[in-house]
């Protein structure tokens, strides 16, 4: 994949513009059909994300569930040609849609666009569907609205989760978005998360050098201190996968600040290897993949008491997952 970090693309393409925070089902599924579209065309696939994104740009607070590396590393890997990184600043923020529509088709070639229907564009997000449609034309390209199907069978196309409620007859139903799968994260509903995504949420980063306070329990583990600006679940104890090398292993991480132990407030990712005993790690690589929320973290009144408790935990976990 090409990554284009200017104004200008060197070809034709087909493109797809977005923020593609979370990269949920619906994202794959747009990023699958502009694929298909493309080959159909005979042209490039291509597609425009925002840096930074933009609800970080309005509010510096704001955390993305996805870093921009991260998205990139995602679309590269489902096939794309070439990824644009677009600058949001306030220059593009104020574009007028007549500007929007020269730069997409004009100055990123685009020979086809593909979007969904609320999809918005340029100046208080002025521009529709409609605009983006009549400056293609004028153009010589088209627009291309795109409705995931919503067939269970197929992989990246649910647009709904259902659950029960009651029983087996009464079903809740909720559009897959990025704000619902936020809302999921931040009560800890793992296990919602991951199906809404389509993947399991993960969080990368080096290993660092600890204080050896969990090798001296009996229960050593990788610690790292993931992106500043990485959107984490609430702190607590979870069940996870993490991989070294591209190779899994269960796990069990804490995310927090290990209040027994540690007198400090710093937020870390501690994750302790189980069925396998992996030497110390420093500087290397890793991403966890969360896989079920355990308990909330908790202040212990000893060492002990939180030793008996980790057993607990990873008792449950091996019993849970003993099938990876």
């Amino acid at each position: 994949m090409k990554i284009i970090t200017h104004d200008i693309m060197p070809e034709a393409c087909v493109l797809t513009i977005g923020k593609f925070e979370s990269f949920h089902r619906g994202h794959q599924a747009l990023i699958h059909h502009v694929i298909e579209h493309a080959k159909k065309m005979e042209l490039p696939s291509a597609v425009m994300i925002f840096d930074p994104n933009p609800n970080s740009y309005f509010n510096p607070e704001y955390k993305p569930m996805l870093t921009a590396r991260e998205r990139a590393g995602m679309i590269n890997d489902l096939g794309i040609d070439y990824l644009i990184l677009q600058r949001f600043d306030e220059t593009f923020m104020n574009m007028q849609p007549g500007d929007f529509n020269a730069h997409i088709f004009i100055q990123l070639k685009a020979q086809c666009v593909i979007v969904g229907n609320g999809f918005h564009f340029g100046k208080n997000r002025s521009g529709d569907i409609h605009l983006l449609s009549e400056g293609a034309k004028r153009l010589g390209a088209e627009v291309i609205v795109f409705e995931p199907k919503t067939e269970a069978s197929t992989i990246f196309a649910p647009v709904v989760y259902t659950t029960d409620v009651h029983h087996e007859h009464e079903k809740k139903v909720q559009k897959i978005s990025t704000s619902a799968i936020r809302h999921a994260l931040m009560r800890a509903d793992v296990e919602t998360v991951n199906d809404l995504l389509g993947y399991n949420y993960f969080i990368k980063g080096k290993t660092a050098q600890g204080d050896q306070q969990g090798r001296q329990m009996g229960t050593p583990t990788l610690n790292f201190y993931p992106d500043a600006h990485k959107l984490l679940p609430p702190n607590g104890v979870y069940a996870s996968c993490v991989f070294i090398d591209d190779l899994p292993h269960l796990s069990i991480t804490n995310i927090g600040t290990s209040p027994t132990m540690r007198s400090e407030n710093t937020q870390r990712v501690e994750t302790h290897i189980l069925n396998v005993t992996v030497p110390p790690m420093y500087d290397t690589d890793i991403e966890v993949e969360l896989l079920e929320f355990i308990r909330p973290e908790q202040k212990f009144a000893s060492q002990d008491a939180l030793m008996a408790q980790i057993s607990k935990d990873i008792q449950y976990v091996k019993n849970t997952y003993h099938g990876m």
